[in-house]
């Protein structure tokens, strides 16, 4: 199976998934801050540890836009250089 027939919708398709990325990255640091920031303030351990998690979130959010960006430029998402 050639690497366009194992993506059906291509370039646009990943296109539309690097904007959804972008979209949670921007949402899940707003978040984090956020979440920290009032944790510490009002010395809350749950809401703290939530915006850790909104951390660990964005974390992931950053290595699926490194691996879409990396088939936008036509390598493959899980190659090892």
């Amino acid at each position: 199976m050639s690497p366009t027939e194992s993506r059906p919708s291509g370039t646009r398709g990943v296109r539309q998934a690097l904007g959804v990325e972008y979209a949670t990255i921007g949402w899940n640091a707003f978040e984090a801050v956020v979440a920290i920031v009032g944790g510490i303030i009002a010395a809350s351990v749950a809401l703290t540890s939530f915006g850790i998690d909104s951390g660990i979130e964005l974390f992931s959010a950053l290595i699926v836009t490194l691996r879409l960006r990396s088939l936008m430029t036509g390598g493959e998402g899980d190659e090892v250089k």
